[in-house]
């Protein structure tokens, strides 16, 4: 488990206990120090080899007649295996199985948690459904292995020309999903051009040849006025549809009206 000696003490296990675990795991005894409920918790270890090891740590404290802890008694347990099964699981539920992206479901629980931040902090955010023109097509005229090869490429771009601290998420078969953070409303329109030019400007490669790929987007700035956040993407693929109708490869935001806004919460 620790790849080389065993810690014998309280100070030689939390040496080799992950940074990142530290704190946790200090909170977790101090509130078993005070309730005397046996813990069980879950850190990493660093092995001298320096790989990480998850272990569980389930016990508890033996205390002096002044309640202070003299030492744990407990069992420490290799779970490498069941955190790899959790990654699996999380990996399925929360991102895309393709390209690695978020999902569609992932992307909603993101917008939702920024419009939360938007109403309490007032932070600026915009969102952006991005779908690649005719995809359908090109399966149809080149197969599926081709139409993976595109939207790989495309995911990749995307990731090239935004920020860090944006958010992508593939939604559907040809569209993506991209949340803009600290993005005033005035900037959608400006990122989204210039998006639309950088994924027109260089065709894709692919084993069938070399195809010309361009984009529609619809976009929509973060409002308090939004009911949720599949609200918000939706209303972002409302105006992606008018994109598409004017004939692809071009931008329309998403206005917002009055009379729109009460007929669709009558809906809802």
């Amino acid at each position: 488990l620790f790849g080389g000696e065993v810690p014998l003490t309280g100070t030689a296990l939390s040496n080799l206990i992950a940074p990142e675990d530290t704190v946790r795991r200090t909170k977790v005894l101090a509130e078993h120090y005070g309730n005397s409920i046996p813990y069980d918790f879950e850190f990493r270890v660093i092995r001298i080899d320096g790989a990480r090891r998850w272990v569980n740590d389930r016990g508890r404290a033996e205390l002096s007649e002044a309640g202070r802890p003299i030492r744990l008694l407990g069992v420490l347990r290799a779970i490498d295996r069941n955190k790899a099964h959790e990654l699996r699981l999380e990996q399925r539920a929360y991102f895309d199985p393709l390209t690695g992206l978020l999902n569609r479901d992932r992307m909603i629980e993101c917008l939702s948690e920024h419009l939360n931040d938007a109403g309490r902090r007032r932070t600026n955010a915009c969102y952006a459904a991005v779908a690649i023109t005719k995809l359908d097509l090109i399966q149809e005229g080149f197969g599926h292995d081709t139409v993976d090869a595109v939207v790989l490429d495309l995911a990749r771009r995307l990731r090239g020309h935004l920020r860090d601290t944006d958010l992508i998420a593939r939604i559907n078969h040809d569209e993506f999903g991209v949340l803009l953070v600290d993005c005033p409303a005035a900037d959608l329109s400006r990122v989204a051009q210039k998006l639309i030019a950088a994924l027109r400007e260089h065709p894709v490669e692919t084993v069938r040849g070399v195809l010309p790929i361009t984009v529609s987007i619809g976009g929509i700035a973060l409002s308090k006025r939004a009911l949720s956040g599949r609200d918000m993407m939706l209303k972002a693929e409302t105006a992606l549809a008018q994109a598409k109708a004017r004939g692809h490869d071009c931008f329309v935001e998403y206005e917002w009206k009055p009379t729109r806004q009460r007929a669709q919460r009558t809906v809802v």
